[in-house]
């Protein structure tokens, strides 16, 4: 399994556990306290490329947390 397909699965994993927490109507504040987390494992583990498009990632999720405030 290359790289890039590990990081659609990641993308894909984040993005569905945060429908998730909408859809159990967990508050929002849980949910960007789920990114902060993820945030700070992923500038811990990540390098490069990865790292970049992590960061990247987080910021979009951020926004559809934000949108649906």
């Amino acid at each position: 399994m290359g790289v890039q397909n590990v990081m659609c699965a990641y993308a894909n994993l984040i993005g569905a556990t945060i429908e998730a927490l909408q859809k159990a109507e967990v508050p929002d504040a849980y949910t960007h306290y789920f990114l902060d987390r993820l945030e700070l494992a992923n500038e811990a583990t990540l390098v490069g490329a990865e790292a970049e498009f992590a960061a990247h990632l987080i910021e979009l999720f951020r926004r559809v947390v934000s949108e649906a405030d």
